[in-house]
């Protein structure tokens, strides 16, 4: 194997294993969002963008990879989503927040998920 696939490779697993920490957090403030919001939702929130955000980088430096896995994102897809997300993130719309994420992000995330994607 090439040196660019090892890295790719390491780099999705750090993705997998950071998912099975992210999926839970996602799914925890949706509850929040949709229900009764802590003082620090938002902030959460923003915690668990940072993380997303850093997934879709690996995501994108490691496409060949997942395109060879049969993993196919439709990137103008993941970006009106990211571009809606933003949306309802600065006007602080908690609906519109959930919705992204539930019909956006975790989908996305689930796809890079150890049953999903085969790195050794």
């Amino acid at each position: 194997m090439d040196n660019v696939k090892n890295e790719q490779i390491e780099a999705l697993k750090a993705v997998i294993e950071y998912n099975e920490k992210l999926v839970p957090a996602i799914k925890e403030v949706i509850l929040e969002l949709d229900g009764e919001q802590k003082e620090d939702t938002f902030s959460y929130l923003d915690y668990i963008l940072k993380g997303v955000n850093w997934v879709i980088q690996v995501v994108n430096g490691t496409k060949s990879l997942l395109e060879k896995n049969d993993i196919m994102i439709d990137k103008d897809e993941m970006n009106r989503i990211i571009a809606t997300l933003n949306s309802a993130v600065k006007e602080k719309d908690s609906a519109k927040i959930s919705h992204c994420l539930k019909e956006g992000i975790l989908p996305f995330c689930n796809l890079l998920s150890v049953d999903v994607i085969k790195v050794d």
